[in-house]
């Protein structure tokens, strides 16, 4: 991947990356030390395959058009910075609940966030039974 997607990526994640870091050192090297800085457990093809799920996202974002949506939202997201509830309001005025975890999106399911997450769902998906 080019160096400027990588920090575009990462940056989509709340994961900060310095451009003449990423472009200091061959972009393995790169990977292999920002994912141990953040404690993210894999390989170079773990960052790859992250890589091309976002890529693959971004591409199905951009050719994808929203409609309002009339039920009710849960989020459950990380503490990056930007709008607490990421625009779903706008889809379901009123209607969207937000959970957030002290974890940027990469961690939201290692230890102590995932167990917390399946918690909090397990919690949502009664509620949602109990109210029919």
């Amino acid at each position: 991947p080019r160096p400027e997607y990588v920090i575009q990526w990462l940056n989509l994640f709340g994961l900060q990356a310095d451009e003449s870091e990423v472009r200091s050192m061959p972009i393995q090297d790169f990977a292999q030390l920002y994912m141990s800085r953040h404690g993210i457990k894999g390989d170079y093809d773990t960052f790859l395959q992250l890589y091309r799920a976002a890529a693959a996202n971004a591409i199905a974002r951009s050719r994808y058009r929203l409609k309002p949506y009339p039920g009710r939202i849960t989020l459950f997201r990380g503490n990056a910075p930007g709008e607490l509830d990421r625009g779903w309001n706008q889809l379901a005025p009123g209607r969207v609940e937000v959970y957030c975890f002290d974890a940027i999106h990469a961690e939201l399911l290692s230890p102590p966030n995932g167990p917390a997450l399946a918690d909090k769902l397990s919690y949502c998906l009664d509620e949602a039974d109990r109210a029919g």
